[in-house]
């Protein structure tokens, strides 16, 4: 075979396994992701929504549910009787392991899972606090007070 031969081989060889593990994270790793929705205090029901669709509802906090992963943020509304309601925003971050793409499926792998969603994820668990239910500062230990009106004794 002559060179110009093997090169176009060794190319299309390289073209078709970009194409073959595109979207590596997506096809591994999957386009939705369990996320579980604490509340304080629990018990409150939970609507989960990007960009202003729900996708996911909590009936009772805790409880885990299946979100599609987004580059967008989740913002979380939940309601609970008798106490109110409180809304939080649930940060996406990149997956680090679709730098992977880079190396196994090229730009053609980074752009499907970036379009995907599969090349983001949720923090696994996520706490609503309603107003007023925050924890309140630790209280200072009286023998913290103590050692500090004793004077200091001079080692002899």
């Amino acid at each position: 075979m002559s060179w110009g031969v093997l090169a176009l081989l060794r190319t299309s060889a390289i073209v078709a396994l970009s194409v073959l593990l595109g979207g590596c994270a997506t096809i591994v790793r999957g386009t939705d992701q369990m996320v579980q929705i604490d509340s304080k205090p629990p018990g409150a029901a939970c609507e989960l929504m990007n960009r202003e669709k729900i996708v996911a509802s909590v009936l009772e906090t805790p409880q885990s549910v299946t979100v599609p992963k987004s580059r967008h943020p989740l913002e979380i509304r939940c309601r609970k009787v008798g106490i109110g309601n409180a809304v939080a925003v649930m940060p996406s971050q990149i997956d680090l392991t679709t730098t992977g793409n880079l190396i196994a499926g090229g730009i053609p792998g980074l752009v499907i899972d970036g379009v995907s969603g599969a090349m983001n994820r949720y923090p696994a668990n996520f706490l609503v606090t309603f107003p007023g239910h925050h924890d309140p500062e630790p209280k200072a230990d009286p023998k913290d007070d103590d050692d500090k009106k004793r004077p200091i004794q001079p080692v002899s």
